[in-house]
């Protein structure tokens, strides 16, 4: 009678194991994603700093991949571009933008380059100046706080002030 070594009931457990693991992995590989162009425009409000009260329009231009799951999340990645304008100015954003978008709303971060005029209030920022810097935005829900460090443009001394802004965002499209 032929004796099995144990060393060789090792070996053949092994690959048992490796074969049946890549097995069950490949039964269940996800869906395949979908990935198209969208387009994302949507009002906003709220309140800033030193624009006071404000209204606006966003746009996200980008690609939109469904992530597929139990909840159909999908992830829009794309250029950003805003305009806010209230009694103190008017604030432009410029950036790139990541969202997970889900059925209340959306929620990721945005990285841009600001420009704000300020007009009319003044509260401790320069009237009738332009400033540009980098901001960064996050949105939860139907909800955006967004800041900025910004430095004054043109003539005269060199100026930083900061800009913070919460709103609501309202899809329109």
């Amino acid at each position: 009678m032929h004796r099995l070594n144990h060393r060789c009931i090792e070996k053949f457990l092994f690959l048992t194991l490796c074969f049946g693991i890549q097995h069950l992995a490949n039964a269940q590989d996800p869906p395949p994603l979908r990935t198209y162009r969208k387009t994302e425009i949507t009002a906003l409000a709220g309140a800033s700093y030193p624009i006071a009260g404000f209204g606006g329009l966003g746009v996200v231009i980008g690609k939109e991949t469904t992530l597929g799951g139990r909840y159909g999340y999908r992830q829009l990645k794309g250029i950003s571009a805003s305009v806010e304008a209230g009694p103190g100015g008017l604030t432009s954003r410029l950036g790139w933008t990541s969202l997970y978008r889900y059925d209340a709303g959306a929620e990721g971060f945005s990285f841009d380059a600001v420009y704000m005029r300020t007009w009319n209030l003044k509260w401790g920022v320069e009237r009738n100046r332009n400033w540009l810097g980098p901001g960064i935005s996050y949105r939860i829900g139907y909800a955006k706080i967004s800041g900025a460090a910004l430095v004054k443009t043109g003539p005269g001394s060199w100026r930083l002030a900061p800009s913070a802004s919460v709103g609501i965002v309202i899809p329109l499209k």
